[in-house]
């Protein structure tokens, strides 16, 4: 790999990094001082917050002949900045609490989009991002940062919350410095000084790409599925007969499983297009959440939660290399903001309708009626998977 390319990643690395790191925050941000979690709406209402977000914020840079990915960043990252400086001088519950949470969620969700969007653009400018090691880098991240928030919060109080914010939105504002300058660099090297053709509207790109809606639908369902097992993971738990701690233990090794997988996964699937590594990645979607459903023990729980490395594991990098391909580089932002939206959009739905069925089911029957959606969503997924014109640009060692 030449140095430049190396540096490239490198970047990509950290700015993912950073993301995820901040995922961490806001996951012990949901906690108030007596430990209890806010109320359950917080992450439902940024859910929705942060799609509309993203969305709306990915249509402006495709369409905006004076504005990249970069220059939102920087607003976005202000404000995000704003809510924790708010959270650290207004810690108690309240209605700064109440507004800040789901307003600093939802901004979260929507940078990834913006970060998506800086991927393409090194990928358009002759100079990709190896997303697969980004991604993992990400978890790692993440599992280190959940680490070492636990260890702060118990010594010095959750007040280190919104100052681990802060120091983590820096970081990002900081990368987002690098990568843009890399990125105008490589513009000018390849020649594409001239400005970006603009892309087309949301609506009309939606109406212009049936297939691609199609796909969209499908993992709609899969991450119904994928965030009934995930997000109610403690039913399926205490069903198999474990507890808190196992649930920490299981939470650990999922994202453990994580790493290797999207390390490696540029070198161990080079030679299969991504639209046949997807549609690997449904089959087992669907296989893992009817493997949690007939889990009696926590042994098999863990066993069937190990499908997630040919599941989400997969499925992470060959998606945004997928979209790379499929869609055109002036409406990238959209077309990675409307597929990451997709995990959002499953998330609002298994909390909206599995909370529900978990009321009046057994957890074992919820995951049965969540594997058979799974299942409905991954043959519609196939179906609007198209053959990408090109594959080397995305697998590479």
């Amino acid at each position: 790999m030449p140095s430049d390319l190396r540096i490239t990643v490198f970047r990509g690395c950290t700015f993912f990094k950073i993301h995820r790191l901040e995922d961490g925050v806001l996951s012990v941000l949901l906690f108030d001082r007596k430990s209890r979690l806010l109320d359950f709406s917080f992450p439902f209402q940024s859910s929705v917050l942060g799609f509309l977000l993203g969305t709306g914020l990915s249509s402006f840079v495709d369409t905006s002949p004076r504005f990249n990915a970069a220059d939102v960043l920087w607003p976005v990252l202000t404000l995000q900045a704003a809510f924790f400086l708010l959270l650290l001088f207004f810690p108690a519950r309240g209605v700064v609490t109440t507004l800040c949470y789901p307003l600093l969620l939802a901004f979260t969700l929507a940078v990834n989009t913006l970060n998506l969007k800086l991927c393409a653009d090194f990928e358009h400018y002759e100079s990709p991002v190896n997303y697969g090691i980004a991604r993992s880098m990400g978890s790692a991240a993440y599992m280190v940062l959940s680490m070492l928030l636990g260890v702060w919060v118990t010594r010095f109080g959750v007040s280190v919350i919104p100052i681990a914010g802060l120091a983590v939105t820096a970081l990002q504002g900081v990368s987002n410095t690098l990568l843009s300058r890399s990125v105008l660099r490589r513009k000018m090297l390849s020649g594409h000084a001239a400005p970006a053709p603009q892309g087309r509207s949301l609506g009309v790109f939606l109406r212009e790409s049936p297939r691609f809606c199609l796909l969209l639908a499908g993992m709609a369902l899969l991450f119904f599925s994928h965030n009934t097992t995930s997000t109610f993971l403690i039913n399926f738990v205490e069903h198999a007969g474990g507890g808190i701690k196992t649930l920490g233990y299981l939470t650990a090794f999922l994202t453990a499983l994580e790493v290797p997988t999207m390390l490696f996964f540029s070198r161990i699937f080079r030679r299969r297009s991504c639209a046949a590594v997807l549609r690997f990645s449904f089959i087992f979607f669907a296989l893992k959440t009817a493997a949690i459903a007939a889990a009696p023990n926590i042994p098999l729980l863990f066993a069937a939660e190990s499908l997630q490395v040919l599941s989400y594991a997969l499925y992470a990098p060959a998606i945004v290399a997928y979209v790379t391909l499929i869609v055109p580089y002036d409406d990238a932002a959209k077309g990675q903001s409307l597929a990451f939206s997709m995990t959002t959009i499953g998330g609002v739905l298994a909390s909206l309708i599995s909370g529900r069925l978990l009321d009046v089911l057994s957890a074992p029957a919820t995951a049965w009626i969540a594997a058979a959606v799974c299942a409905v969503g991954a043959a519609i997924a196939c179906r609007g998977l198209e053959k990408p014109k090109n594959i080397s640009a995305v697998w590479r060692p």
